[in-house]
């Protein structure tokens, strides 16, 4: 497992999107709002992969689904 945030150049700039990658399958990209607070938006290298949440707990789950799905 992997988990890569976002370099800026700039420190005005938004750093609150991640990466998540699971070996050599899929990446999800979830960005948050300030201090990792919702909402969530996810999205995931398969079409229709995207989705907005502001439960910690369904975030979480769709990542997992999605990391985990051949």
């Amino acid at each position: 497992m992997q988990v890569e945030r976002l370099k800026v150049k700039w420190p005005a700039d938004d750093d609150n999107l991640w990466f998540i990658r699971s070996g050599g399958g899929p990446e999800v990209q979830i960005e948050c709002s300030l201090e990792g607070r919702a909402p969530f938006l996810i999205e995931g290298d398969d079409p229709g992969h995207r989705t907005q949440t502001h439960d910690v707990d369904e975030a979480v789950n769709t990542i997992v689904q999605w990391l985990t799905t051949d």
